[in-house]
């Protein structure tokens, strides 16, 4: 077969972040069956040229753990599905998956898309005009944030989506523009000022609405009005793939089942479908049988090995005064919360409190330090910019807050039982009040024993939470409230049921088998209908742990300092039972990036465009960065440079860089190794031409 693209109907170029010579004929000869088959496309792009604060490595971890899930059913084999991750995922390398799935489907056959990334609004609308706000939605490859063509928008995977031949497609977006799992204390200049928010919460909406079409289910991780957020909605789609989300019990898993099965689980965003598939779209179908002895894959995405954990000291100290702005005097009891990322790369973060002069001091370790936020009753909220902190340093930080207007406007209500409808009394109403100057500040008080409450506020935006003992926590939507406005918010809660059923465990580490004492372990609890609660416990000497908790769906997590991110798929708590749950957690990786150069063409030290290679004119300062999984850098000894098979240089510190020789001439490989001590822990490998 011979396929002649278009560039007026397929828009190719304008995909590109580069100008690239698109062949005129593409000679395919792919051997198709009248069999029915199953193909997928897994697009996880999560790592982002120069911006790797935006970098989601849950993408990654999700979209295999799909990727596995998949090939646990005898319909789904290994080559009829492609993985695009990471730096394979740019504008060209999608359009290329997509011409893959099209070489091998048939109009008997079923595909499955998962496409996982930054979506955002463009601002305005690609020929043909056909956006009625007067912008396309979009989606953001590898070089989106280093480009501003490096996007797959509406149209164009519209038109991609219509070369499939296929009886259905399902098409799933899990798609956060804004928040994240990881999400650091900075932004992109992708999302601006002047990037409303209302355009980037339309986004999800009309971006589902474009690309409906005959034969098609479109499933989006969040409706229009909401962000998405990495990690909360992929898991319940591999849940219900894995036989949560058989409803009927039929034996097959319909992309119907899996909207249904993932939307009340979905606490913090609630999922959209558009369906035009007459029936049940089954990616899963009914006479497929799992596959006997399949084995889940534990192996990182990223080249990655083993390390040692060097632990980071408490050596660094900050010190500082809270203090109020209109009259310098000291503030005792201010609520101090703060967080950092110390020299190794890992997360902390903690609380303290001003004492009754006003000032505050904290020991935490070398690396990056933040105070989020200050609150006080009466006051705005503050917060410090990042500072970087080194060991046996002492920084001071002092804050001057300012303080709260009076309010002319009021919040109150009555809090009662869902069940009942009798008053809680001692619940607790914690509103958030913000203004368009980016004040803010936060403030609660507790019902009475008729359920009642009231707070004063001023003219602005109000976020509301109710939380009580034996509650779920309720979240009010947003609103605004004027002067002089009182604002009736009435709350009913739902009081969770009994804690009768029991989930023990051992927790082990995976390379000694050593138990894990002292180790956090968090958990979510549902019921399936949308009731959420979470709690946590520690583990004891032995690695053993046990929490009480009410009969429903059990989701655990760990996230301990030098081990990995951790993890589980659902467990059922049932009623006056006791479910065990052993796992084992694997100590934390080091991985390691060329940094510099990437897939470029390079004039000297300045990147001219993306290309499909590297391609490198003149000299050039190679740069290396070792990194967590978070993308945060750690601490190795030494790294390698290799050309070829030959060592050019050992670099022992910081920063991990090394100019290129000027007489290196043609094709030839990078490769870069990392070690703690004398133990390799990480490499990362690319070819280049030297002009």
């Amino acid at each position: 077969m011979v396929f002649t693209p278009t560039i007026q109907s397929l828009n190719m170029e304008q995909s590109l972040p580069y100008k690239f010579q698109i062949p005129t004929t593409i000679d395919v000869n792919s051997e198709k069956t009248d069999d029915g088959e199953y193909w997928g496309l897994i697009i996880a792009v999560a790592e982002y040229a120069d911006d790797p604060s935006q970098n989601r490595p849950l993408m990654l971890k999700e979209s295999k753990e799909l990727y596995d899930t998949l090939l646990e059913y005898d319909c789904w084999t290994k080559d009829h599905i492609k993985m695009i991750t990471a730096e394979d995922a740019t504008s060209l390398g999608i359009i290329k998956g997509f011409q893959w799935l099209d070489d091998h489907e048939d109009e008997n056959d079923i595909s499955l898309i998962y496409y996982t990334t930054h979506g955002y609004p463009l601002g305005f609308d690609i020929p043909p005009y056909d956006e009625e706000d007067g912008t396309d939605e979009a989606l953001v490859s590898f070089w989106g944030f280093a480009c501003d063509t490096g996007f797959i928008w509406d149209d164009e995977l519209n038109v991609l989506l219509g070369n499939l031949e296929s009886e259905g497609v399902c098409l799933i977006v899990d798609s956060c523009f804004a928040g994240g799992f990881n999400d650091p204390p900075f932004t992109s200049h992708r999302f601006t000022s002047q990037t409303s928010k209302e355009a980037l919460l339309s986004w999800n909406e009309d971006f589902g609405q474009e690309l409906q079409g005959q034969g098609r289910v479109v499933v989006m991780a969040s409706r229009e009005d909401q962000v998405s957020y990495s990690g909360v909605f992929a898991p319940f789609v591999v849940d219900a793939i894995r036989g949560f989300g058989d409803a009927n019990n039929d034996g097959g898993i319909s992309a119907e089942e899996i909207f249904a099965y993932a939307k009340p689980r979905c606490h913090w965003q609630t999922p959209t479908i558009y369906d035009n598939y007459p029936g049940d779209l089954n990616i899963i179908p009914i006479s497929s049988t799992k596959n006997e002895g399949i084995k889940r894959s534990e192996e990182s995405i990223s080249k990655s090995y083993q390390t040692k954990n060097k632990i980071s000291s408490q050596s660094a100290s900050v010190c500082g005064n809270i203090t109020s702005d209109d009259t310098h005097e000291p503030i005792p009891q201010a609520g101090i919360y703060y967080f950092g990322i110390d020299d190794t790369g890992e997360y902390y973060r903690n609380t303290t409190q001003s004492d009754l002069n006003g000032f505050y001091q904290i020991t935490i370790p070398p690396g990056q330090f933040m105070i989020k936020e200050v609150n006080v009753p009466g006051y705005y909220s503050a917060s410090s910019e990042v500072y970087e902190i080194k060991e046996d340093e002492t920084i001071c930080i002092d804050l001057s807050l300012k303080p709260v207007p009076s309010g002319n406007s009021t919040i109150k209500g009555y809090i009662t039982n869902q069940k009942d409808n009798q008053p809680v009394e001692q619940a607790t109403v914690f509103v958030r009040w913000s203004n368009n100057q980016g004040d803010h500040y936060i403030n609660a008080t507790t019902t009475d024993a008729e359920g009642y409450y009231a707070l004063n506020v001023a003219s602005g935006r109000i976020e509301m939470n109710v939380e009580a003992d034996g509650y779920e926590p309720f979240e009010v939507d947003r609103f605004q409230i004027n002067n002089y406005e009182t604002k009736w918010i009435n709350v009913s809660i739902y009081e969770l049921p009994d804690e009768n059923a029991k989930v023990c465990g051992f927790v082990t580490e995976k390379e000694t088998g050593n138990p894990l004492s002292d180790f956090d372990i968090q958990f979510d609890w549902q019921d399936g209908t949308g009731h959420i609660y979470d709690n946590d416990t520690k583990t004891n000497e032995e690695g053993f742990f046990e929490f009480r908790v009410a009969p429903g769906e059990i989701y655990i997590k760990c996230w301990e300092y030098g081990y990995e991110y951790t993890i589980l798929p659902r467990h059922d708590a049932k009623e006056d039972a006791t479910t065990w749950v052993n796992f084992t957690i694997p100590k934390q990786k080091i991985h390691l990036d060329i940094a510099k150069p990437l897939r470029a063409i390079y004039l000297g030290e300045e990147r001219l465009r993306p290309f499909v290679q590297t391609v490198l004119i003149g000299s050039l300062t190679v740069e290396i960065f070792p990194h967590n999984f978070w993308y945060n850098e750690v601490i190795v000894d030494k790294i390698e440079i290799y050309i070829d098979n030959s060592l050019m240089k050992t670099l022992q510190e910081q920063p991990f860089e090394w100019t290129l020789p000027g007489n290196i001439h043609g094709s030839h490989s990078l490769t870069a190794k990392a070690y703690l001590e004398d133990t390799l822990v990480a490499t990362d490998q690319l070819n280049f031409l030297k002009i």
